[in-house]
């Protein structure tokens, strides 16, 4: 059976109101003091399969769940959540975590070629593809209609 989380990992409601889930809280801090130390998703995530506390109902962690939890502000307080961190605990994640962004460097051709083959082509593909096209660019006139 799924179930569906109504409320971020580490609160719950109780008498209408949300607060702090401690057994889950444990683990949002846990979380962030490990990837801070310089743990990575799947260092955590392996730790955290050996704990009894899970993220939801009959679901392993893994490093979606970890990456969601260190990018949710709640965790600080606001409004309707009480404050689980530190302000700056949280930001020295965020911090971390935005340094470790790649940007992407691919060409528009390359993220069409990508696209078309539903996959990473092989560099050597990738060579071969660019090679016809170039040649295509300096003489159209290389392009035949097929026979029918």
């Amino acid at each position: 059976m799924m179930s569906i989380r109504r409320q971020p990992f580490g609160y719950q409601i109780c008498g209408g109101r949300i607060s702090v889930n401690s057994s889950e809280a444990d683990i949002v801090k846990y979380i962030f003091r490990a990837y801070i130390g310089g743990a990575s998703f799947n260092d955590i995530k392996s730790n955290l399969l050996n704990r009894p506390v899970a993220y939801d109902v009959d679901k392993a962690w893994n490093k979606n769940m970890i990456a969601r939890i260190l990018g949710d502000r709640r965790y600080v307080g606001t409004n309707v959540y009480p404050p689980i961190l530190p302000r700056k605990e949280f930001e020295v994640a965020e911090s971390i975590r935005t340094s470790k962004v790649q940007t992407d460097t691919r060409t528009e051709a390359q993220r069409l070629l990508y696209k078309l083959s539903d996959k990473r082509p092989a560099v050597r593909t990738e060579a071969d593809v660019r090679g016809i096209i170039n040649a295509l660019i300096h003489d159209p006139n290389l392009i035949k209609e097929p026979k029918t």
